[in-house]
């Protein structure tokens, strides 16, 4: 009930357009030696575009975005040979129809998440790593990712709930693998918690 909407200024050429109300899902990609991605797609409302100078005080940002290696990932405390992170946050997103709205839409709304992700990693002998049990118990695992460099350029990125929901054997490039999904589950039925992320 909580959950904030944001708003999208998107300037094209000396036309501004507004996006008002606007909520929606992330994916957080990171893979090992490339630089780490978020994919965004948003829904709000319709406003009409005005002509608008384009903005004098943006100027590029200096930070260099950090590629992936050298971090600190670990899941279930395991730092394993990981290639790739994925995170998702799988939020439903309802329409809010109205007949007194000037669009007929009143809004958009988050009426239920089912975040999850995957992770792949190069497979080891039982007696390093068993996954199986951890998935025949619903044993719950935590997430840890660590993208550091400088102040103000860091991200932390924590998940105490991880649940395994499958495990399949990959082809990395000749070696074997696995991509194990995973579901971000909550500490409580009443806690939003399922992920954390830390801009420091």
């Amino acid at each position: 009930a909580s959950l904030e909407s944001c708003t999208l200024y998107v300037y094209k050429d000396g036309l501004q357009h507004q996006i008002h109300g606007c909520v929606g899902n992330y994916e957080i990609v990171a893979e090992a030696g490339q630089t780490p991605k978020v994919n965004w797609e948003f829904m709000g409302l319709y406003e009409v575009p005005t002509d608008v100078t384009l903005p004098t005080n943006a100027t590029p940002d200096t930070t260099i975005p950090k590629v992936c290696k050298n971090l600190t990932v670990s899941l279930d405390s395991y730092g394993a040979v990981i290639r790739k992170l994925m995170i998702k946050s799988n939020n439903t997103i309802a329409e809010r129809a109205d007949l007194n709205a000037a669009t007929g839409i009143a809004g958009f709304q988050i009426v239920e998440r089912n975040p999850e992700g995957s992770i792949t990693l190069e497979t080891v002998l039982l007696a390093t790593k068993n996954w199986y049990t951890k998935w025949a118990a619903a044993t719950a695992q935590a997430l840890s990712f660590l993208l550091s460099n400088s102040a103000g350029n860091i991200v932390t990125i924590t998940a105490s709930q991880c649940q395994t929901r499958t495990k399949e054997y990959q082809d990395l490039d000749g070696i074997l693998g696995d991509e194990i999904t995973f579901q971000l589950a909550k500490s409580s039925t009443t806690a939003n918690d399922e992920i954390s992320i830390a801009l420091t």
